[in-house]
This record gives C-alpha cells, structure tokens and sequence, in this order.
C-alpha cells in the first residue's frame, strides 16, 4: 500500500545490516561446528529455524538481494570455493556447490522482485570477476546429455 512508503520490501539499510549480521553469524556457525549428534538433535526440534552455516548464508544473501547490494553479494560468494568435480558431476548425491547456490537464490530472488537491473549486474559480475571455468566450456557442457556433468548454474542463469 502507498502509505507504508517507496520501499516496497521495507528499508535497504536494515536489510543490509541484517545480511550482514547473518553472514557474520554463518562464519562463527563454520567455526564452531558441533558433533554430528548434536546438530541431529537441534534439527529434530520441532519448529527450529535453520541456523547452519549454510542456512544463514541463504538468509543473508536474501537480504543483501533485498537491498540491492550486489557488491555485497559478490564480495561473499568471491570467498567461497568453486565447486568441486563431485559437485558438478551429473546425477551427484552430494548437495550442490554452496556458491552456485547462492548465486542462484540472490538472482531468483532479485528477479522475483522485478530488480532485472541488479540480477543482470550480479551474473555478469559474477562471471568476469568470479567464474573461472571457460564459459564457452560450460555452455557446451549445459546442452550436452552424455559429458557426465551437471548442468550450470551461471548458464542456467544467463538464459
């Protein structure tokens, strides 16, 4: 509604401090990692929120997206690791590289909310700074049904 003001997703300013906090906490989450036990046990708890690391840093690139932070964004995913030959082989039973995760939710979510201009900012920026497979590789591999890889991310995303 027109009286809840311009920022249709509420201020920029506390969704960047609050991404910000999250990462924050998602690094401390990293480094204090508990036993395998303890960490079924508080997943088990009914209605508990998600606060792995990799939970938190959804969060935060949520709210980074919500505030149109996109160096913000590429900054984060410039400090995790690419992924791995295991997680870019086709049909991998790991989970997905964490990178490409986020990626991928920050330019879903940037879309969803019509930001068509930081979303387009984000991959491009993304595949000359960070990216550092051959895109014209990746392309190759993403229309091919026998190469044993998965398909990308940053491809998938760039149609």
């Amino acid at each position: 509604s027109n009286s809840l003001g311009l920022n249709r997703f509420g201020s920029l300013e506390i969704h960047k401090l609050l991404a910000d906090q999250l990462w924050e906490m998602s690094v401390s989450q990293a480094e204090n990692t508990t036993s395998s036990e303890e960490q079924e046990e508080a997943e088990e708890e009914a209605g508990a929120e998600d606060y792995s690391s990799v939970g938190l840093q959804s969060e935060a690139v949520t709210h980074y997206s919500l505030a149109e932070d996109v160096e913000a964004i590429l900054a984060k995913l410039a400090t995790l690791p690419g992924p791995t030959d295991e997680e870019t082989a086709q049909n991998h039973p790991c989970p997905p590289c964490a990178r490409e995760s986020l990626l991928t939710r920050s330019i879903l979510l940037l879309l969803s909310v019509e930001n068509i201009r930081d979303a387009y900012k984000l991959l491009t920026s993304y595949l000359e700074t960070i990216e550092s497979r051959d895109i014209e590789e990746l392309k190759k591999s993403y229309m091919s049904k026998t190469d044993g890889k998965s398909p990308s991310p940053p491809v998938f995303l760039s149609m």
